[in-house]
C-alpha cells in the first residue's frame, strides 16, 4: 500500500484530479472571486493540487532519465 501511495505517478494523477475539481467549482465565478477577494475551499484545493503535482516532477524526470539511458544502451 505504501508503494502505491508514495508513487509519483499516483500523486501526479491525484494532483490533476484536485486541480480539475477546484477548477470545476471556480469556473463560473473567476472574475467576481478575484475582484471581491472571495477565497473559498476550491481555491485551496487547486493550490494543493498544483503543489502536489510540482512535488512529483523531480521524481518523474529522474525516472524518464533512467528510461532514456536504458534505451540508449
Amino acid at each position: 500500500m505504501r508503494n502505491f501511495v508514495e508513487n509519483p505517478f499516483t500523486n501526479l494523477i491525484i494532483g490533476m484530479i484536485l486541480i480539475g475539481s477546484g477548477l470545476s467549482e471556480a469556473w463560473n465565478t473567476p472574475h467576481s472571486d478575484i475582484v471581491h477577494m472571495n477565497v473559498k475551499v476550491h481555491h485551496g484545493v487547486m493550490i494543493f493540487g498544483i503543489f502536489s503535482m510540482l512535488k512529483t516532477l523531480p521524481d518523474i524526470f529522474v525516472s524518464l532519465e533512467h528510461v532514456h539511458r536504458g534505451i540508449g544502451k
